[in-house]
């Protein structure tokens, strides 16, 4: 029996999923759009946008144990 190979599963870090995001919330671009210029699927980003509106707009793109540290300044190249 040969042996197939398939696709591994790709893993996205906290935060550029949160960058992704708000990218799409914060520009209103259509998620088709987007995805593709991303490098991910459109359900993902659908998701991560989800996930970004339950959490508020006040906890956007920053994970819980964040609060004003030096990861707070880095900018991310998606979002500026």
């Amino acid at each position: 029996m040969a042996e197939e190979k398939g696709r591994s599963r790709r893993r996205f870090v906290d935060e550029f999923k949160c960058d992704a995001a708000a990218l799409v919330i914060d520009t209103g671009r259509p998620v088709a759009h987007a995805a593709p210029e991303l490098g991910v699927y459109e359900s993902s980003l659908g998701l991560w946008m989800a996930q970004e509106r339950d959490r508020g707009a006040t906890s956007r793109c920053r994970p819980p144990s964040a609060s004003g540290g030096a990861s707070s300044s880095v900018k991310s190249p998606i979002c500026g």
